[in-house]
């Protein structure tokens, strides 16, 4: 009885399949499936279709003969034909060809092998250029293709839902969606670390890694590469490490089989590396980033925020000891970030990558901290790319001795308050300006009222204007005082000086230093190229360390040599004297003070150059017991022992009080005018140049007070190379006296 049901079923299949084989009218339904592409190249229904003729007008016949499989083709437009699963929905196989009934196809119908549960290969013709959408989507078993003129199936993956292997094809959505074919997901979690989670799946056995390579944009060297080893599964989850946060828009993907590249190397448009917060530090001057240095524990809330930093003076920073998360700005070079360029150069490049971070994530928040002589950059950043201000916080920072003069020279009219409201609707036209219209210079200078020429520094004047209004801005300054740098502003407008000082938050340095714990001290001095054998000449002579502080090249101009070699024999032999540079002068850029140095060197003098780079500041709290002459630096007031400040370049007794270390110099040197004939009583050779010495008798400073007692002047004949001693006669004439104060 079995053996009777069997051939009845196999006879039916016989009948069924001889039908669909003739083409018999009856037994053809025409396929069930797609529908026809869509679009402008419209379809007429498939052929093969009950009640349509076929290509020749036979019922069919030329369409079974030339399609065994029985494939639905679909007419378009322009004359060739799109392609469907049709009859061969059960088949495991499948091939396409290049030609039917003397036409190309071309194109692989929207949906048309969709749901093909059986498939496991297809052959492509180079005919086909454009997959519609969902092709072949929800072919489980797919996992083999074989494409053009290749004998071999291609190597294809799927890059975040993106076909990739070697073909001049267009793909259109979802193409080979949950399908077996490999595929390589990255997401970017935004959880404030560079890592992207990377899903791999139906992974082929004979592939071992994959690796990726990436960059923000062409110039930029920070290009990782990041070779992912597979153990084996079919499925992998994984982390890639993008270095670096952006939107970076040329991604490579090679699959390696062992050492061989299973896959060649493809783009795909766009992986944006994104967090909730960013830091981003454009920095000048030595006060401003010292103290950022000193805080990044906070700014960076224990490193958990990502830290961007570029510095006008680039040499401040050891690049290869970045702290607490910090890096370069990442859109451009190494070099382009931390040589000695500035950072004008890259505003454009910020701004952009600043929108950039923005467009991929508009949650994110954005912390700018600036020097206050360049507020603008608030403008040009944030408020240029349209980020809200509750997503914005901006800090500006000051040594205080410039902006003490902008405040001064702003607001020491009678005026002053009118003055500063003024200035405060000023700040929220310009807001709203840049907001509608982009930042452009010339539109801003028209609109602020106090403004400067200064390309750079068109609002320097608005610091405090901005620290008074913006409830997202804090200004952190060393130090503005009443009685010390703001007198001149508060004879006419107390009140408002007042005002000022309490908008500001004044940080001492010496006190963040002594809060930094020993690991932190460690890598704060890597960070600051701090070496702590740099006076090992001093300890091994068992001597005292002087520190000459330079200047600019134009502060310094031709007197280096004279002012050095008169401290050096000014103080004798129990120092061992040290240069520091102005951190913005290096001495390779500034060959007067090479010729200097030289000289000096020629006639027996030692004189060692510290790095300029080195904060003063720094080198002073590490080294209390150091002894510094030079020109006027705000560091003198670093000094804790006032007998350590001993000369002052370039500075009269009657100009001191221009300094808030004034009063504990031990010297005040300045140069006379050539030719300036006689000083005072004293005799002077018009072809030759002095320089006058003047004793501080401050009387709460014993040293200065027994020196003054010895001589109350001296002057240095650089041309003679001598010191001489005055001293005043009964008579108040100036007599020439011994270095001790005793009679020639």
């Amino acid at each position: 009885m079995k053996r009777i049901l069997y051939s009845l079923i196999i006879a039916a299949i016989v009948v069924f399949t001889a039908g669909i084989a003739f083409g018999c009218s009856e037994a053809v339904q025409g396929p069930a499936g797609p529908q026809g592409p869509q679009g402008e190249q419209g379809v007429q229904g498939p052929i093969g279709e009950q009640g349509s003729n076929g290509a020749d007008g036979d019922d069919g016949k030329d369409y079974w003969e030339d399609n065994p499989q029985g494939l639905a083709f679909y007419p378009l437009d322009d004359g060739s034909f799109a392609v469907g699963i049709g009859y061969a929905k059960y088949l495991s196989a499948i091939e396409i060809p290049a030609e039917f009934h003397g036409r190309s196809v071309t194109r692989i119908a929207e949906y048309g092998f969709s749901d093909a549960k059986n498939l496991m290969s297809v052959k492509i013709p180079h005919t086909v250029t454009l997959f519609e959408d969902g092709a072949f989507m929800n072919c489980t078993k797919l996992n083999r293709l074989i494409y053009g003129d290749h004998a071999e199936a291609v190597h294809l993956f799927l890059l975040n839902g993106t076909p990739v292997f070697d073909g001049n094809v267009e793909f259109g959505k979802d193409v080979f969606e949950n399908t077996a074919f490999m595929s390589v997901t990255v997401t970017d979690s935004s959880d404030n670390d560079t890592l992207v989670d990377c899903v791999v799946k139906n992974i082929p056995q004979e592939v071992t890694s994959v690796q990726f390579k990436a960059a923000l944009n062409q110039s930029t060297d920070f290009v990782f590469t990041d070779m992912l080893p597979l153990d084996g599964s079919k499925e992998a989850a994984l982390k890639v490490d993008f270095g670096t946060y952006g939107i970076f828009r040329n991604v490579s993907v090679e699959v390696y089989s062992g050492s061989d590249v299973w896959n060649g190397t493809k783009l795909t448009d766009s992986i944006s590396v994104t967090a909730e917060e960013y830091n981003i530090g454009l920095l000048n001057g030595s006060y401003p980033v010292l103290v950022y240095s000193l805080k990044l524990n906070e700014i960076t809330k224990q490193s958990t925020v990502p830290t961007f930093i570029a510095l006008e003076r680039c040499d401040a920073y050891n690049w290869s000891a970045l702290t607490n998360g910090m890096q370069p700005m990442p859109f451009a070079t190494r070099y382009d970030a931390t040589a000695n360029k500035g950072f004008h150069h890259l505003r454009p490049g910020i701004k952009s990558w600043i929108s950039d971070l923005f467009s991929a994530d508009s949650r994110s928040k954005f912390n700018l901290f600036v020097v206050d002589n360049y507020p603008e950059l608030i403008l040009e950043f944030l408020v240029a790319n349209h980020i809200p201000e509750e997503q914005w916080n901006v800090v500006l920072l000051s040594d205080g001795a410039g902006t003490a003069h902008l405040v001064n020279s702003t607001f020491s009219e009678e005026n002053g308050q009118a003055k500063f409201e003024e200035m405060s609707e000023d700040w929220s036209a310009v807001k709203d300006y840049v907001w509608k219209n982009g930042y452009r210079v010339e539109a801003v200078r028209e609109i602020i009222r106090y403004g400067e020429n200064s390309y750079f520094q068109i609002l320097q004047r608005y610091a405090c204007v901005i620290a008074h209004e913006q409830t997202n801005a804090q200004w952190w300054v060393n130090r503005l005082n009443v009685n010390d740098n703001l007198s001149d502003a508060n004879q006419n407008n107390p009140a408002l000086v007042q005002q000022i000082i309490g908008d500001s938050i004044q940080l001492n340095t010496n006190t963040l230093l002594k809060a930094l714990d020993e690991e932190q001290k460690t890598a704060f001095k890597e960070l600051y190229h701090f070496s702590d054998d740099m006076f090992s000449v001093a300890q091994e002579q068992q001597k005292k360390v002087m520190v000459i502080l330079g200047a600019s090249a134009a502060g310094e101009g031709d007197t280096l040599y004279d002012y050095v070699r008169l401290t050096m024999d000014l103080y004798g032999d129990d120092y061992i004297y040290y240069y520091k540079g102005h951190p913005g002068h290096p001495t390779a850029n500034v060959p007067v003070r090479q010729a200097a140095f030289l000289r000096l060197q020629e006639e027996g003098y030692s004189l060692y150059e510290l790095d300029s780079a080195i904060a003063a500041e720094i080198i002073l709290f590490y080294n209390p017991d150091i002894y510094m002459s030079g020109w006027s630096s705000s560091t003198f007031d670093s000094v804790e022992d006032q007998l350590m400040a001993c000369s002052l370049f370039g500075c009269t007794i009657a100009d001191k009080t221009m300094f808030s270390y004034g009063d504990m110099i031990d010297v005040y040197i300045s140069r006379l005018n050539a030719g300036a004939g006689d000083y005072s009583g004293i005799t002077l050779d018009v072809s030759r140049q002095y320089y006058l010495l003047e004793y501080n008798n401050t009387a709460q400073y014993q040293n200065q007070t027994d020196n003054y007692s010895k001589h109350e002047i001296a002057l240095f004949d650089s041309t003679e190379g001598k010191i001489h001693y005055y001293k005043l006669s009964s008579s108040s004439v100036y007599q020439e006296v011994q270095a001790d104060g005793s009679a020639l």
